[in-house]
């Protein structure tokens, strides 16, 4: 998400391409020109949803996500981001009747890949969407519940 650059959008297919990443170097953090399984993945988005708020996001620079620093636009740290990322929780939660939890952006992975399989989704394609190199990487990220494996069990046919 921090790589993200404003060519990586594809406002006519409605899709993310996912081309690089942030690393941890010994200089601090680079983005890398790859992901961390050297694939490009495409992340396919409802465009009447989302396109909306990506048009109000300020393009000050390269990153979708940037930031200013000394006097040029440049990427977020996992650091400066978060910062940032836990203030909208804050933020939200003082308009909200029923407080979020705060999560962090890997815990809102998790959750987004568990209800994608609680709606139906075919975890291959969920293998892909996440960017995973083997399956059971992804069956790490998804959590089966008791009324799951109950409600599949219902579905056998004697």
């Amino acid at each position: 998400m921090l790589g993200l650059m404003w060519g990586d959008i594809d406002i006519e297919n409605q899709c993310f391409n996912i081309r690089r990443s942030l690393k941890r170097t010994e200089n601090g953090k680079e983005i890398t020109p790859s992901t961390k399984n050297k694939k490009e993945r495409v992340i396919p988005y409802d465009g009447d949803t989302l396109q909306k708020y990506i048009d109000k996001i300020p393009r000050n620079g390269l990153y979708v996500i940037s930031r200013e620093k000394d006097s040029i636009s440049t990427h977020h740290t996992h650091s400066s981001f978060d910062t940032i990322y836990y203030r909208f929780f804050d933020d939200l939660n003082k308009m909200l009747e029923d407080p979020l939890p705060k999560m962090t952006p890997h815990k809102c992975r998790h959750t987004f890949a568990t209800y994608m399989l609680k709606s139906g989704a075919d975890i291959r394609y969920m293998q892909a969407l996440l960017g995973h190199s083997t399956i059971s990487t992804t069956e790490i990220y998804t959590h089966v519940e008791t009324e799951d494996l109950r409600a599949n069990v219902a579905k056998l046919k004697y």
